[in-house]
């Protein structure tokens, strides 16, 4: 495949760490059709690689599901294998092969780590239980940042398609109010939350969960935009409402935890900010699978306020640990990486 240099950078750096994929992935036993794909040939860039994967896989591994479909593919000459999307690879090795005049990445199939794999799944799938199928397929391609002006385009298209009613509307607001928050425009995110909200008011009953997600997005609108005081309102009655309706501690309390520790950072409560956000940091310890993003970007969060406190040792403490637990569970081409290794650096 093409990949920028700042990807296969992290790729390099990667070296007999663990990835694995978020979607199906389709390869091929031909060398030749791989080489056409991988894009040999292709003039290379100042900042895109062509870039062979070579795949190791011994069949015994009990929780890596693969298949060849030569005899079921509509191209049967591309001699296609097909490998499940909760796959797992320990990269080996990153070289440049100077006969192919290609760089190319060595992986080995393996189970290490496929019970994390599976809690992120189930954990994955209780947070989308409420969606629609074409609410989920928008949202798979939401989740890749080359595709969200795509896939805020596909919401909405689907917004014209159903009832105003329609059970799909609010979570289809909110992944349009998502896109044009990715986008900086913060005033139409807000809009598309709001409405969000408004429909849930119409549609559920009192205290219900949804009521969470919507407040919670509304805040940080609010707090993105410097409207502390909106911000801290939309998030103590998400709070008010999760704790009525959760007695132990849940996710969605976490995050307002955290939204709250942010929030008292930018009004330069510091000390509040510690409290809220090692609220989040315990809780999110306490329901989530470690290594996991949330725990790390807490940790992260909680960094940046020590180093507004100038307390360097400890945010450099909270940034290592962020970034260790990064590189064990998001793929080597994250952004997150680069950006938080930046953090250590300077």
């Amino acid at each position: 495949q093409r990949m920028s240099k700042g990807e296969f950078a992290i790729l390099e750096r990667s070296i007999g760490t663990l990835i694995s994929t978020n979607g199906f992935l389709s390869t091929s036993r031909d060398l030749t059709v791989s080489l056409a794909f991988a894009g040999q040939g292709m003039e290379e860039t100042d900042d895109r690689y062509a870039v062979l994967f070579i795949i190791h896989v011994d069949p015994s591994l009990k929780s890596f599901d693969f298949a060849d479909v030569y005899d079921t593919s509509e191209m049967p000459s591309e001699n296609e294998v097909l490998i499940s999307h909760d796959a797992s690879f320990k990269i080996d090795s990153v070289q440049k092969n100077s006969d192919l005049n290609i760089w190319q990445v060595g992986l080995t199939a393996t189970d290490e780590g496929s019970d994390h794999v599976q809690e992120y799944k189930l954990l994955f799938q209780e947070l989308m239980k409420d969606q629609s199928a074409a609410v989920l397929l928008g949202a798979f391609f939401w989740r890749d940042m080359e595709y969200i002006e795509h896939a805020k385009k596909y919401f909405e298209t689907l917004l014209q398609s159903l009832p105003s009613n329609h059970s799909d509307v609010p979570f289809i607001y909110n992944y349009i109010a998502a896109s044009h928050y990715e986008k900086g425009e913060l005033d139409l995110a807000l809009e598309n939350y709001q409405r969000a909200y408004a429909i849930r008011q119409e549609q559920l009953p009192l205290k219900h969960a949804d009521f969470i997600a919507s407040l919670h997005n509304i805040g940080n609108i609010y707090c993105e935009k410097e409207d502390f005081d909106k911000a801290n309102k939309n998030y103590s009655h998400a709070l008010t409402i999760d704790q009525d309706s959760h007695y132990i501690d849940s996710l969605s309390r976490a995050g307002i935890y955290e939204a709250l520790g942010n929030l008292f950072h930018k009004k330069r409560d510091l000390n509040s900010a510690l409290d809220w956000l090692n609220r989040a940091y315990h809780m999110y310890m306490r329901l989530l699978p470690a290594p996991h993003p949330h725990i790390a970007r807490c940790l992260g969060n909680i960094g940046l306020v020590h180093e507004t406190k100038r307390d360097i040792d400890l945010a450099l403490k909270c940034f290592f640990e962020e970034f260790e637990m990064e590189e064990q569970c998001l793929p080597p081409d994250h952004p997150n990486l680069g950006l938080h290794l930046d953090w250590i650096i300077t």
